[in-house]
């Protein structure tokens, strides 16, 4: 408590989790003046102040990735409990496998862009200001908001030459393509992308980065997928 109330004066300064030591100063600093006005007793100032800060990272691990199971249970929640279904507590437990979900996730996406792929290249996904390519947010701002679905990593072309591409990713990160990433296209690369383009590149440990085919369909779809357990009776 006493961390949290030592925050609101310099709260990026004073963040036990960026800045620790500061942190403890700053909280010690307020169980002092909790022990002078007197809001604590000496014995229990002196005892505090000997803890340490041990404020960590909270991070939200989603273990299954199925949002649209999850809201067809808020809904149902809602439809049966009204608001309070917020605020009361409960568990709700479904049928559904998280290693079943996974598998069935990952299926329907190689499904999509295996189809995608072989429907010929249709051009970037958008296409950004290429006077404003050297505004670092501009950019960073485009990457944020492209949907990119995984293992897809979306990029922004900066410079095309006969033999390498230079793309930028988020983070200010910045690779090179060379000519293997794009010979699927049949194509020489200025035929194919140009500077301001937003493609999508994906990663992996053994070729690095590579461009993926992927661009914006004029198709306008819901994917779905139909699973059976053939040892079902």
């Amino acid at each position: 408590m006493a961390v949290l109330a030592g925050l609101p004066k310099a709260p990026s300064r004073n963040n036990p989790v960026t800045n620790p030591a500061r942190a403890l100063k700053r909280r010690n600093y307020v169980l002092y003046r909790m022990y002078t006005l007197p809001h604590i007793d000496r014995e229990t100032y002196q005892s505090t102040i000997k803890q340490p800060v041990n404020a960590r990272k909270s991070l939200l691990v989603t273990e299954v990735d199925a949002p649209h199971i999850a809201e067809m249970v808020r809904s149902s929640l809602i439809s049966e409990f009204g608001e309070s279904a917020y605020t009361d507590g409960y568990r709700v437990y479904t049928s559904i496998d998280s290693i079943h979900q996974a598998v069935a996730n990952r299926a329907l996406r190689h499904g999509l862009l295996a189809y995608d792929r072989r429907h010929g290249y249709r051009g970037p996904t958008n296409t950004l200001d290429t006077a404003r390519l050297d505004d670092s947010s501009y950019v960073a701002t485009a990457l944020a908001s492209a949907n990119a679905p995984a293992p897809l990593i979306p990029a922004v072309v900066l410079d095309v030459t006969p033999d390498a591409v230079s793309l930028a990713l988020a983070g200010s990160k910045k690779i090179v393509l060379g000519p293997s990433s794009w010979r699927w296209t049949k194509k020489t690369i200025d035929a194919v992308v140009n500077p301001g383009d937003l493609i999508y590149v994906t990663h992996s440990l053994k070729t690095g980065y590579y461009w993926r085919k992927h661009q914006k369909s004029t198709v306008h779809w819901s994917p779905s997928i139909l699973t059976m357990e053939p040892y079902s009776r």
